[in-house]
């Protein structure tokens, strides 16, 4: 019996630290995009925990997910408007692009359904979804999963209005 107590509270305490690693944060933390401003860019790091294994229930849905990167993409554009999102794994020892980091994105509407996700073996993804008007000045979360990347590995991050909508 005591040997149970032990292994449950060791196990509870490995849930304490692993809930207390903060999600990671993107630079800058949200923009928007609009008539005047077509588009945007931003930069993030590979969260404390990679995931290389699927998570098929949450995939970045939770704000606080330790496994995930969170943009906050408004989009002031009309019903329609075409939008596409691009990410780009940065290798930090050489300072540029990296088919060895592979990151993986989701954007997710205010309503926390997905719009768009991208999950290939390369690592830079490329997304595109449909803006709806009901979402105008409301932020669409773009969450970034490091699946597979080296320590200290970066990404750039932008989105484009391709069309403007109605």
């Amino acid at each position: 019996m005591t040997r149970l107590v032990k292994l449950l509270a060791l196990a509870g305490c490995a849930a304490v630290v692993i809930a207390a690693v903060p999600a990671g944060a993107a630079t800058p933390a949200s923009a928007a995009l609009s008539k005047t401003k077509k588009s945007i860019s931003w930069n993030g790091t590979a969260t404390p925990l990679m995931s290389p294994v699927p998570d098929p229930v949450f995939d970045c849905q939770l704000i606080s997910d330790p496994n995930c990167d969170h943009f906050a993409l408004k989009v002031n554009l009309g019903e329609g408007a075409k939008i596409q999102v691009v990410l780009k794994g940065e290798d930090p020892s050489t300072g540029g692009t990296s088919v060895y980091n592979d990151f993986d994105a989701y954007v997710y509407a205010p309503d926390h359904s997905i719009v768009a996700q991208a999950s290939t073996e390369k690592g830079n993804e490329t997304m595109t979804f449909i803006h709806r008007a009901k979402w105008r000045n409301q932020a669409y979360d773009v969450a970034v999963r490091s699946w597979l990347v080296m320590p200290g590995a970066t990404y750039k991050g932008s989105a484009k209005a391709i069309t403007l909508g109605k």
